[in-house]
């Protein structure tokens, strides 16, 4: 074959350079932070080679670092106008071209006081002892005894896992130590103002209960009352009520069996609203939570034969009254974490 001559023996008359593949992005690790920004954010994807940036919500990772061909990290930037902004986009661009990831990123509002993400923070696996905050306030769940443990049951819900309470055992978490001096309701909530959420499932229906038409089983309870969250209706289908401790506000809500739902209560210092999936279900004229200091367990059937297991995917807690927007953000977070909505 005749290769040319001078500079022409380099390369053979018909020869190609080989082209740059193009990068795909498959995953952002973790997929949420705080508005202010400054975690340290994973990209996986293949190809990235040579890549000379990544961004979220349009905005440049600073520290962007290749760690081979297939990771890459960097550090997020604030959020623009410390705004909170649900599901938005990550990038990477290399010589290749630029990967883009749809729903990787949400910016929570700033300061949340609970973080409890099911495929995070658990320690243990059929007897869970412990499920971290993730909040950075220590607002740790612990089994101290007393009361049995949940298990942590695997690819419940679109792969993600679920800390499972049976009505079996009086199963619970509490919070911290299990003392309420030290780790009183107020850690979690304030008195004057609050929002939280919770992901969840119902996963059987429930019997009888002959003493009051809501039966006392709490995904949060303080020992004595349902303060922060969900009971079961004694009759009909399987339903939740909203109930606080020093009010009795019932808001009751159609929850079907092994549905996953995303529900978020708001107090705003005047009005208690509810919400499940989305969508407004009701406004009730009080809802301050009692200021006593109270132990706060997390769990299910305190004192009544029920026969209803729940699913808790996740659970955030706020001790400010959120924008309706910065609520909707949230919830858009969660139910695309979950695929309900």
């Amino acid at each position: 074959m005749k290769l040319g001559h001078g500079l022409g023996l380099l390369y053979p008359p018909f020869a190609r350079r080989a082209s740059t593949p193009a990068p795909t992005l498959t995953a952002v690790s973790p997929d949420w932070g705080l508005v202010g920004g400054g975690i340290r954010v994973d990209f996986t994807g293949t190809n990235f080679t040579g890549a000379s940036g990544a961004t979220v919500n349009g905005q440049s990772l600073t520290g962007f670092t290749v760690d081979s061909p297939t990771a890459a990290h960097g550090t997020v930037p604030a959020a623009t106008g410390s705004t909170a902004v649900a599901l938005t986009s990550a990038t990477i661009t290399t010589p290749g071209g630029t990967a883009t990831l749809t729903n990787a990123w949400t910016y929570l509002p700033a300061s949340p006081s609970l973080i409890l993400l099911s495929n995070v923070g658990v320690t243990g696996t059929t007897t869970i002892t412990k499920w971290a905050d993730q909040s950075g306030s220590s607002n740790d769940f612990n089994q101290n005894g007393g009361l049995a443990a949940p298990a942590l049951i695997t690819n419940v819900l679109n792969g993600l896992p679920a800390v499972r309470f049976t009505s079996s055992g009086h199963q619970s978490l509490e919070l911290g130590d299990g003392v309420a001096a030290n780790y009183p309701l107020s850690r979690i909530v304030t008195a004057s103002a609050y929002t939280y959420y919770l992901m969840l499932i119902w996963r059987s229906p429930i019997g009888t209960n002959s003493s009051n038409s809501y039966a006392n089983e709490a995904v949060w309870s303080d020992e004595t009352n349902g303060v922060f969250g969900y009971h079961a209706k004694s009759s009909g289908p399987t339903a939740i009520a909203y109930q606080f401790h020093g009010a009795d506000l019932h808001a009751d809500q159609t929850i079907a069996t092994s549905t996953a739902y995303v529900a978020s209560v708001k107090y705003d210092g005047a009005n208690l609203k509810h919400w499940k999936n989305g969508g407004s279900v009701a406004t009730t004229a009080s809802g301050n939570v009692d200021s006593v200091a109270r132990n706060l367990r997390m769990g299910i059937d305190f004192t009544q034969s029920i026969y209803a297991d729940l699913d808790l995917l996740a659970a955030l807690a706020f001790k400010t009254a959120h924008s309706d927007a910065d609520r909707g953000v949230i919830e858009s977070w969660l139910g695309h974490r979950g695929g309900i909505f």
